[in-house]
């Protein structure tokens, strides 16, 4: 076997086969987004300590366009699911924003099949 480190993931490989191993980050208030790859719903699992006025999640294509767009209000989430399976997003990589009053980050997210 040989084991990489990646920035979310570990990644154990035969000589056939490559499996990514999802690593939680240490605790932030940034979501822990998954699964990634996905199918049709994906996951943003929220810090336990972290308290927004409100969440903005933006679905963009690798050119830049807008796909989607997720607003919540809610104090006390805790794990947002989004069903992105409405916006018929062909297999492919796309960006994520997660934004909140307080800072903005993006992630990149794989949809399969």
């Amino acid at each position: 076997y040989a084991i990489t480190y990646a920035p979310a993931e570990l990644f154990r490989s035969t000589q056939s086969t490559v499996t990514a191993i999802p690593v939680k980050p240490q605790a932030s208030n940034y979501p822990f987004v998954y699964p990634n790859p996905f199918i049709d719903n994906i996951t943003l699992e929220l810090s336990k300590n972290a308290h927004f006025k409100y969440i903005q999640v933006d679905i963009y294509s690798l050119s830049g366009n807008l796909l989607g767009k997720f607003n919540y209000y809610e104090d006390s989430l805790s794990n947002l699911t989004l069903n992105l399976q409405r916006l018929n997003l062909a297999v492919g990589i796309y960006c994520l924003r997660f934004k909140t009053e307080r800072y903005s980050k993006i992630f990149k997210i794989i949809k399969v099949l």
